[in-house]
């Protein structure tokens, strides 16, 4: 759809083989500067997954892509005056600190640790009291539900 408007199209998915990412890669030659437009999370298809995780994962990859961008600008006088850029040493230390902790915060809230092993019971509390949180939220949101199903069963009842 995007195509009419601009050739400068890029796309995020969920991995690379993507139909967007299919449609992406026939548009462009391979001699064009920029021949790879599709940026992948890795994360596969999760159809039956709240959008927590595909959330996250994007958000980690475009902190990296600006980290990487950043560094890039910080190193070069003439890109620090064409960008305007006033990020400092210091302001990218900070993200890349903030960006160590998302990824330590994530393994607390998913449970597996970025090797893809599963981290133990204790040291993933964070993710029982998620659990629990969710549980107390699925009480609350079926309470309408629950109420309509005993008046109906009352009027039955009782009828």
């Amino acid at each position: 759809l995007l195509q009419s408007f601009s050739r400068n199209i890029f796309v995020v998915t969920s991995e690379w083989d993507t139909q967007i990412g299919k449609q992406l890669r026939g548009m462009y030659d391979k001699k064009e500067m920029i021949s790879s437009r599709i940026f992948s999370t890795e994360i596969g298809v999760r159809p039956a997954e709240p959008c927590s995780l595909s959330v996250a994962a994007t958000q980690q990859l475009l902190t990296n892509m600006f980290i990487h961008a950043c560094t890039v600008i910080i190193g070069n006088f003439h890109f620090r005056h064409a960008s305007g850029a006033i990020i400092t040493e210091s302001d990218l230390q900070a993200l890349e600190r903030l960006n160590q902790d998302c990824i330590r915060a994530m393994e607390d809230i998913t449970g597996v640790g970025v090797d893809g092993e599963t981290v133990s019971l204790e040291t993933s509390v964070t993710e029982a009291q998620l659990r629990d949180v969710g549980d107390l939220w699925a009480e609350h949101i079926l309470e309408n539900a629950k109420a309509y199903i005993m008046t109906f069963l009352y009027i039955i009842g009782t009828g």
